[in-house]
């Protein structure tokens, strides 16, 4: 049940799953519509860490890996003149090209390269994507290769590593929580969830990932739920996010790592969350 790779160490089962996920995304054209639920996130000025980013990006030529909808463009305070983004849905790239057509959309075609020259962008932002991303390495170093020296990376994403769980772990036979299979009287795949869940899946990501801070690991979840289990956002994540061993990376890669206010390091604490500023040399 417990079934994980390294991106590194295991590069014919990292092609494998690369496939598997493509075919997922292709089968799921209404991926895009399931997913729709941060645009409002870059309106609420409480989410300290998205009005960061928001703040780090007026003025400045910006590139979002991942745009999805482009939802940063609805706040009216991007100029879309200065805003490029890509993502794998042509069709929902076409729709953005209507939407906000001096913007410069790109659909990804191949995942272990941007359609993007090198050194074009100010800033380079992605935003609860490095989680989906089966190569993280390949996707950090195509960060750097199209960032201008003196320019940023802004990545937001879930601290998995952190929270010694990840969203698309099977917990179990079925779908939902413990407590959910109690009440349905499932009780041996609640405890199956509750043991896995609690005890071994938190004891094999600290065996795996402790050091990985300093050697990078990239811990691959093989068997997302997204295959077996009814959609729900996330459960479709790959990449147990790991802090320490992607700055480490981008560190190693020539960006160096920037000073978080404390406000949004905290705010980042409180929701679980990984946010990293890094300056590319």
């Amino acid at each position: 049940m417990i079934k994980y790779i390294s991106a590194i160490n295991d590069p014919v089962l990292t092609d494998a799953l690369e496939e598997k996920m493509a075919k997922f995304y292709k089968k799921n054209e209404s991926y895009y519509d399931d997913i729709d639920f941060n645009r409002s996130a870059w309106f609420d000025k409480s989410n300290l860490l998205y009005q960061d980013i928001l703040e780090n990006s007026l003025g400045k030529l910006i590139c979002e890996i991942g745009c999805g909808r482009a939802g940063i463009l609805d706040t009216k305070q991007i100029d879309p003149n200065n805003y490029s983004g890509c993502d794998f849905s042509s069709s929902l790239i076409e729709l953005n090209k209507t939407k906000y057509p001096t913007a410069n959309f790109k659909t990804i075609t191949d995942p272990k390269k941007f359609p993007f020259e090198d050194e074009k962008f100010d800033i380079v932002f992605s935003v609860f994507v490095l989680e989906h991303v089966v190569r993280p390495h390949l996707f950090l170093n195509e960060l750097i290769r199209v960032v201008k020296p003196g320019g940023k990376i802004i990545i937001l994403c879930p601290d998995y590593f952190g929270r010694l769980s990840i969203s698309s772990q099977k917990l179990g036979k079925l779908p939902g929580t413990g407590t959910q299979k109690l009440n349905n009287g499932n009780y041996i795949d609640a405890f199956r969830t509750v043991i896995y869940g609690r005890v071994l899946l938190p004891m094999f990501f600290y065996w795996k990932l402790r050091n990985a801070g300093r050697k990078s690991v990239f811990l691959l979840n093989n068997d997302p739920s997204c295959f077996s289990f009814p959609f729900s956002p996330d459960v479709d994540a790959v990449y147990v996010t790991h802090k320490e061993e992607i700055s480490n990376e981008l560190n190693n890669l020539g960006a160096k790592p920037l000073e978080i206010k404390s406000d949004l390091k905290d705010f980042a604490k409180l929701k679980r969350w990984i946010y990293l500023v890094h300056e590319v040399n």
